[in-house]
């Protein structure tokens, strides 16, 4: 069935291309915005942009961070039809590009890449699906550092972490300088009334 629509109005799909149209240029117009702040920063320094051109554009410190961090991530610069378009979904996009950068290092790029491939991270994803790989990421970081201040206390104290998870007596373990990063003591029967 065919509808008809009086002049002017336009059908579903036509409203959402053009929702989507000016979804694009508002990404752009972002960037643009970033890319122009960054320029302003390195041409004029860091100083007259944070003194001068922030106070005249009145922008706060913390506002001015995000789009020189935006300005600055080669991540969205290269992909710039594939992120987000809303300035905070931006700014997430650089935040996330750090974690990588922190965690794979110079593999960072193509990772960030298996997020855009796979649909993880596309011009839809909104803020909270960008929080969720910031969070997804900032586990690994962490678990990472747990491991190595772990590694760095045994190292310091001339001890490595026991995988021995056989029953043992807990005087035995004592008496054998063993290193465990828990241990279950089971105070039942005869070791109950010891102590």
């Amino acid at each position: 069935m065919t509808e008809i629509f009086p002049s002017n109005h336009l059908s579903l799909e036509e409203h959402v291309q053009r929702i989507r149209k000016a979804m694009q240029s508002a990404r752009d117009a972002i960037i643009d915005v970033a890319e122009a702040i960054r320029d302003c920063r390195l041409q004029m320094g860091k100083d007259v942009l944070e003194k001068e051109v922030a106070t005249q554009l009145g922008m706060s410190d913390s506002t001015l961070n995000k789009w020189i961090s935006i300005g600055k991530s080669e991540f969205i610069l290269s992909h710039r039809r594939e992120v987000p378009p809303t300035f905070t979904g931006l700014y997430f996009v650089t935040q996330l590009e750090k974690k990588y950068e922190d965690f794979y290092a110079n593999k960072a790029p193509e990772n960030l890449e298996k997020l855009i491939e796979t649909g993880k991270l596309n011009v839809s994803s909104q803020q909270s699906d960008v929080q969720e790989l910031l969070k997804e990421i900032k586990a690994k970081l962490a678990k990472r550092q747990k491991s190595t201040r772990e590694d760095g206390i045994l190292k310091l104290v001339g001890k490595e972490v026991s995988n021995d998870q056989g029953e043992q007596d807990i005087f035995q373990l004592a008496e054998n300088g063993r290193t465990f990063r828990s241990f279950l003591i089971d105070l039942t029967g005869e070791r109950s009334r010891e102590w």
